[in-house]
């Protein structure tokens, strides 16, 4: 009897872990991941970030055109996630300038593993869309300390778009860097001087950040406990 309420004291604890990991699973981040708006004033060409523009949303300027949600009806697809994506349209008149948007947060969670993902689709054909050969597409991740100084930059680099009228995912992976405070996504699109003779739009829907959360206070002192219940109950039944 007593070796069977040692081992109900493990399950228990072992369930208490479960459950306290459970309510750790790593979040959403950013704001408005599906683009329905409305977007905020961004920044100007040559402009650096301020602290006002964390958690408010898409900033809707970065030195391209003014961006805002776009519900597809002049395409024959639609959005991936609700009623609407971000439409970055380059005409040949722009080669060279990104389209897109950014959105900046508070976040400090040094060490932590981080992960953020964005769907991309061109319906105006493939070729026209390259950038030296490489592609239209560019995801980024960027970190900032206290003083919205840059520390680093994680990157797809300018990536291709494998199909026509196909969702594509990008994805960036690390970890969060030390010193960092905010973290700064940005989804970009740009054409090269290869460009046709028309207007190239590419699509962005369901963007995501999320940083693995840190373990809490009572998940540890439940895995101590843990540990030293199974510890004890293998050294009695040695005994």
């Amino acid at each position: 009897m007593k070796m069977f309420q040692k081992i109900i004291g493990c399950s228990t604890v072992a369930a208490a872990l479960g459950l306290s990991a459970s309510t750790t699973q790593a979040q959403n981040l950013l704001t408005d991941p599906s683009f329905n708006g409305p977007f905020v004033t961004g920044l100007g060409a040559g402009s650096a970030f301020t602290a006002a523009q964390a958690g408010v949303g898409w900033n809707n300027y970065f030195g391209g055109s003014v961006q805002a949600p776009n519900d597809m009806t002049s395409s024959p697809d639609s959005p991936r996630t609700g009623s609407y994506a971000l439409l970055a349209a380059n005409a040949p008149a722009n080669a060279w300038n990104p389209q897109g948007t950014y959105q900046l947060i508070a976040n400090s969670s040094v060490g932590s593993a981080f992960s953020a993902s964005i769907y991309a689709l061109t319906d105006t054909g493939l070729l026209g869309a390259s950038v030296a050969g490489a592609g239209p597409v560019d995801f980024q991740v960027q970190f900032f300390d206290s003083t919205l100084a840059n520390i680093s930059t994680i990157e797809t680099g300018w990536s291709a778009i494998a199909a026509n009228n196909v969702w594509q995912q990008y994805t960036v992976t690390g970890t969060v860097p030390v010193g960092t405070a905010y973290i700064a996504v940005y989804d970009m699109a740009m054409i090269g001087a290869t460009a046709p003779s028309g207007t190239v739009n590419v699509f962005f829907d369901d963007a995501s950040l999320t940083v693995a959360p840190a373990p809490e206070p009572t998940t540890l002192a439940l895995a101590g406990l843990g540990g030293a219940a199974a510890l004890s109950l293998i050294r009695r039944r040695k005994a």
